[in-house]
């Protein structure tokens, strides 16, 4: 059964540093990792990729064809890959068969997730994890037309049968019949942390982590990410621990009395406060890429959202986490994350901290 995560978040979050950092950490603790790259922008990675939809569709070309900016033609690109379906699950066919952990990296435009944008991505993911309207269908209207590489002529042709985790099949892009898939995938946003030193941009973030989470439909981490960085762009008007749990949201509407834009509109922002909080769904883990406790954490939050921690329970399994994070209650957790709201706050915004009644 696979397993992986999708990392999405704003473009400039450190999605693609991410993928790239979770899997040598992956890697170091012995599984087999591979990179998805669904980011037609992302023509300078890091990382080598297993499987990567500019072999399937050229962003450049397609600008260039039909007369589109940077996110009319990411829209089109998405909506290509997911009336061909059958292109991506058959790359992703012998990653299945090895029990490779997979990351997809995805790009960072809200269009991809809106419904007017025709969910592209959302329908993607949603083949691959076996649920009810994950078919291509039309949104890539006239999907033929795009440049597409040389690889693309694979996705005219239906995939093998056998060759994945089930052998029953559903419908898919372009009318071609696909294998069901039940991949195990677990959503993780990153939203830059620099964005909290500013309660307008953090209210911003809360409403987009909030929208993404009920578009996508799947287990779902938010991540400030950057927390490394959050120094250098001025002092927090609350602990970590606020930002983090995302409760009391008025104070935040009173942080914004002394900005004349903010004042102007805190009728509005206390109402989207109330919105992010009736709904309860909204916390936030906080993320440096170069600090391995917080790898870490991330990596067992994750395993427990997707389940892979409990696949790995089989007889003959070694268990690679400590079991009071495994078992731990809730009561338990939330000292977890106490101790690493602390310990990201001595290492990253000691002295920065002006408290607000």
């Amino acid at each position: 059964m696979p397993f992986g995560q999708v990392v999405v978040g704003p473009p400039g979050s450190g999605k693609t540093t991410y993928c790239r950092g979770m899997q040598q950490f992956l890697q170091a603790a012995g599984r087999k990792v591979a990179i998805v790259n669904l980011d037609p922008a992302n023509d300078m990675l890091p990382y080598e990729a297993a499987v990567d939809i500019a072999d399937l569709v050229c962003l450049e070309e397609v600008m260039a064809e039909l007369k589109l900016g940077p996110n009319g033609g990411l829209l089109y690109c998405m909506d290509y890959l997911a009336a061909n379906l059958d292109w991506l699950h058959e790359r992703l066919a012998p990653l299945e068969q090895d029990d490779t952990y997979l990351l997809f990296d995805c790009p960072g435009q809200v269009e991809l997730l809106a419904a007017a944008g025709g969910g592209a991505l959302r329908r993607t993911l949603a083949s691959l994890t076996g649920e009810a309207g994950g078919g291509g269908g039309a949104g890539a209207g006239g999907a033929g037309e795009a440049k597409a590489t040389g690889e693309s002529g694979a996705a005219e042709g239906g995939t093998e049968g056998g060759n994945g985790s089930s052998s029953s099949s559903s419908s898919g892009g372009g009318g071609v019949v696909l294998r069901r898939c039940s991949y195990r995938l677990v959503a993780v946003q990153l939203v830059d942390a620099h964005l909290c030193t500013d309660p307008a941009k953090y209210l911003s973030a809360l409403l987009l982590s909030l929208h993404t989470m009920l578009h996508l439909e799947l287990p779902h981490i938010n991540v400030l990410s950057k927390m490394d960085l959050i120094r250098q762009y001025g002092k927090l008007d609350f602990n970590l621990e606020f930002y983090m749990e995302v409760q009391d949201l008025g104070h935040l509407v009173a942080a914004m009395g002394g900005r004349p834009f903010s004042q102007k509109f805190r009728k509005l922002s206390a109402g989207l406060c109330e919105v992010v909080e009736e709904f309860g769904l909204v916390n936030f883990v906080p993320f440096a890429v170069q600090d391995k406790e917080s790898l870490q954490r991330l990596m067992i939050a994750a395993d427990k959202a997707n389940g892979y921690c409990f696949s790995t329970l089989r007889a003959g399994h070694h268990m690679p986490y400590p079991p009071e994070l495994l078992y731990g209650s809730a009561a338990s957790g939330g000292v977890a994350d106490r101790d690493i709201w602390l310990s990201m706050q001595e290492k990253y915004v000691e002295g920065e901290v002006t408290e607000r009644e």
